[in-house]
């Protein structure tokens, strides 16, 4: 973030799924972002790791929804 803060810019990293990698499909790529990236769990790990206020994850999975920093159905992994 201080990147960010410094260029006003901001980095994003953008995953494709690749036949014979960890993530194959577009399936498997949905739920393992369904499981291990947009958890309630996760985000919160991640706001803890950055310093970085809850809020400002809101939105950073597709959808947001009841899988959003305070969202129950994320609270898997």
């Amino acid at each position: 973030m201080d990147r960010e803060r410094s260029t006003g810019r901001r980095a994003k990293l953008v995953l494709e799924p690749e036949p014979c990698c960890f993530l194959g499909t577009n399936a498997e790529t949905v739920e393992y972002f369904n499981t291990h990236v947009c958890s309630a769990v996760a985000y919160r790990r991640v706001a803890e790791l950055t310093g970085q206020p809850l809020s400002e994850f809101s939105g950073a999975c597709a959808g947001g929804g009841a899988h959003g920093p305070g969202g129950d159905a994320g609270d898997r992994g």
